[in-house]
């Protein structure tokens, strides 16, 4: 389940917004779980000057996942990080542009070129 404190970090990273996708990784750590790992680089906007920090989403419970990015491309977002509930499935949805569409899951599935659907969310600020 999603704790008070991974929405907080969501918050103060305004959803990593301007930021830089590291590195999108599947872990197969067991035969029939898959966990996935985003590793962002952004600015944590509640800190006084610029501070820059690595963030590790992890995702348990994996039961959905599209992950789109070109080859060789910096992975820039643009339109923010968002964490979002359905049906008590966390989603957690890289830099969708909806404009006028409501953020659905439907919408997500039919737009949306990097999500992760999954049944637990863990954020943590990592030291490099």
């Amino acid at each position: 389940m999603l704790n008070e404190a991974a929405s907080k970090i969501f918050d103060d990273y305004y959803g990593f917004d301007d930021g830089l996708i590291k590195s999108f990784e599947y872990d197969f750590f067991h035969a029939d779980a898959l966990r996935i790992k985003i590793d962002v680089y952004a600015r944590n906007y509640e800190l006084e000057g610029d501070v820059w920090r690595t963030v590790r989403i992890i995702i348990d419970g994996v039961s959905e996942v599209r992950s789109v990015f070109e080859a060789g491309a910096f992975n820039v977002i643009c339109s923010r990080v968002k964490l979002l509930n359905f049906d008590g499935k966390w989603c957690v949805e890289v830099d969708g542009d909806f404009g006028d569409i409501p953020i659905s899951l439907e919408a997500i599935r039919s737009y949306s070129t990097c999500y992760v659907l999954g049944e637990r969310v863990e954020v943590l600020e990592v030291d490099e």
